[in-house]
Order: C-alpha cells, then sequence, then structure tokens
C-alpha cells in the first residue's frame, strides 16, 4: 500500500479526481472522499462516520485503525468500502458538493467580470461593480 493508500489491485493512475482499480473499478481519491465526509459525514452509521475520520482526515493506514478499534484490517477495509459507496450515492442523489462547486465557479467568474467594470470612466458602473463585489465576497464567507 502506498501513502496515498493506494493497493497493488489499483493503477495508481488518477483520472478525474478518481483512481481506477485493476478490476475497472472507479475509486475517489482521499481528498474527494473527505469532501464528501464533510457533507455527508453525519448520515453515515457511527462506527463507519469513526472509520473514515481516522483514515481521511487524521490519515491512519488500515491496520492503525484495525488496531486502534479493535476490528480486523479486512472489516476496516470492508467498512470504508460500504461508506465510500454510501458518500457517492449521497452525492449522486443531493448533489450538494458539486452544486457548492458549481456556485463557488459562477462566482468567481462574476467577480473577473466585475473587476473588469471597475477600470469604467463611468464612476455609476464603478460604484455598482463594487457593490456587487462586496456582496460576492460576502456569499464566499
Amino acid at each position: 500500500m502506498t501513502s496515498t493508500g493506494t493497493t497493488g489491485a489499483e493503477l495508481g493512475a488518477m483520472q478525474g479526481g478518481r483512481i481506477m482499480r485493476r478490476d475497472g473499478v472507479m475509486r475517489q481519491s482521499g481528498a474527494d472522499l473527505t469532501l464528501l465526509l464533510d457533507y455527508y459525514g453525519e448520515l453515515l452509521p457511527p462506527k463507519q462516520r469513526s472509520y473514515c475520520d481516522l483514515r481521511f482526515n487524521q490519515d491512519l493506514s488500515l491496520a492503525e485503525i484495525a488496531l486502534e478499534t479493535g476490528i480486523s484490517r479486512q472489516g476496516v477495509h470492508d467498512s470504508l468500502l460500504h461508506a465510500e459507496a454510501a458518500l457517492r450515492e449521497f452525492e449522486r442523489v443531493l448533489g450538494c458538493a458539486a452544486r457548492d462547486a458549481r456556485i463557488r465557479e459562477t462566482v468567481a467568474r462574476a467577480e473577473e467580470e466585475l473587476h473588469a467594470l471597475l477600470v469604467s470612466a463611468d464612476e455609476a458602473v464603478r460604484k455598482q461593480a463594487q457593490g456587487v463585489l462586496h456582496t460576492l465576497q460576502t456569499i464566499r464567507e
């Protein structure tokens, strides 16, 4: 197993935030799973949530989690696979992470366009652009 948690069954080739395994199954990267855990972690059963926290937030290995929780390494692995499947299904159905990413991208594009208006010769346009930029900045916070 590598430091990123990939195993010999995985090619290790990243494709759009996912890892292609030799069996053809696409797994999400740890960073993607951490994001989904932030959005949907409270929907997981407590033990799965705990194992995910130890794996993705505290970066423990499967063996370390097994030792700490008193279950087998295979039990941890199976629980994490079930949690990963549940997190992906929550995102597929609810789409909160994807929606927030689209909102961030849209706000960034709007800010770019408004910055272009800040150099306008028209004072009213500049003031209005500043006001809208301020509103967008409060959305980011």
